[in-house]
C-alpha cells in the first residue's frame, strides 16, 4: 500500500493506495498522527453510509484495534487525540469476505477485535511496534487484508452487484424489481443484505437516499429542502426531514451547520 498524501484532508490526514486486488472490497485506507499537541475538541461522528470501518490505534507501545459496524444512525464519540491511528473504510458488501459472520451482528455496534479474528489473524497488526508503529501496521494490515483464509462466496458478489445498480440507478429501485434484476427473490436479497451488510435492502436503500440528499445540500449554495427531497425521491420536504432527524438525531440545517 503505497501511502499518499491529502493536501486537502484536515489533521494531516494521509490516504494509502489500496492495491488492486483488494479495491472491491476496501475503499480507502487512511493514518491519522497522534494529535497530543493538538488542540483538538470535535468529536468523532460517523453517519448511515452502509459501510463497515476497522480502526486501529496506537499509544506508545499498546495496539487496540475495532470494528466499526454499519449504522442506521448517528455514531459520535468525544475527541480521541493521543494516539496515532489507522482507519479502514470497507465498501458496501465488501467487509464480509473478511469476517465471515452475518454483519447484521455489528450493526451499530464497536466491537472489539478480537472478538471477530481468531489471535493468528490480529497478531500482524497488534505486534506492530517500535518507533516505525505505523509504517509497520500498515505492512501488517496488508498482510492481514491479504491473508489466505479471506474468501468471497456468491452470496456477497450478488449482494455488492445489487450495491453497484443501486449506486449507478438516478432513481432509486424497489426491492421487488431489485431482486428481479438480480434473479433472486426477496426473501433471498434480504438473507444476502442482512449477512452482508448489515442492514435490509430497504434499509439500506434509505441510507442511499438520505446520502444523496446531504450530498445535494452541501453542494448547493441555496439550498431548497422541497426540491431536494423531491429530486432524491423523498415524498416531500417534512418526510426528508425526519428521515434526518431518525439517521443523524438532528434536523438537515443542523446537521450542515457541523463541521464535517
Amino acid at each position: 500500500m503505497g501511502l499518499e498524501k491529502s493536501d486537502h484532508a484536515p489533521l494531516a490526514m494521509t490516504q494509502l493506495q489500496v492495491p488492486p486486488r483488494l479495491s472491491r472490497f476496501v475503499r480507502w485506507v487512511r493514518v491519522y498522527p497522534d494529535l497530543t499537541a493538538e488542540s483538538v475538541t470535535e468529536p468523532y461522528r460517523r453517519l448511515p453510509d452502509g459501510e463497515l470501518e476497522l480502526s486501529v490505534r496506537f499509544g506508545g507501545s499498546e495496539c487496540s484495534a475495532s470494528v466499526i459496524g454499519t449504522r442506521t444512525r448517528l455514531l459520535e464519540k468525544p475527541a480521541a487525540n493521543s494516539a496515532s491511528s489507522l482507519l479502514v473504510r470497507f465498501r458496501p458488501a465488501g467487509a464480509y469476505p473478511f469476517f465471515g459472520r452475518p454483519l447484521s451482528a455489528l450493526t451499530d455496534q464497536v466491537v472489539p477485535l478480537e472478538e471477530l479474528w481468531r489471535s493468528e489473524a490480529r497478531l500482524p497488526l497488534t505486534a506492530a511496534g517500535g518507533s516505525a508503529v505505523v509504517a509497520n501496521a500498515l505492512s501488517s494490515l496488508q498482510s492481514v487484508l491479504e491473508r489466505g483464509d479471506a474468501y468471497d462466496p456468491a452470496l456477497a458478489r450478488s449482494v455488492r452487484r445489487a450495491v453497484q445498480r443501486i449506486a449507478a440507478a438516478p432513481v432509486l429501485p424497489r426491492v421487488p424489481e431489485l431482486a428481479a434484476e438480480l434473479g433472486l427473490s426477496e426473501r433471498q436479497l434480504r438473507r444476502g443484505f442482512d449477512r452482508v451488510i448489515g442492514l435490509s435492502p430497504k434499509h439500506y436503500l434509505r441510507v442511499v437516499r438520505f446520502r444523496r440528499a446531504l450530498h445535494e445540500a452541501r453542494s448547493s449554495h441555496r439550498r431548497d429542502w422541497a426540491a431536494i427531497a423531491e429530486r432524491t425521491g423523498y415524498y416531500d420536504q417534512a418526510h426528508l426531514i425526519a428521515d434526518f432527524r431518525e439517521m443523524a438525531g438532528m434536523t438537515p440545517s443542523a446537521l450542515l451547520g457541523l463541521r464535517r
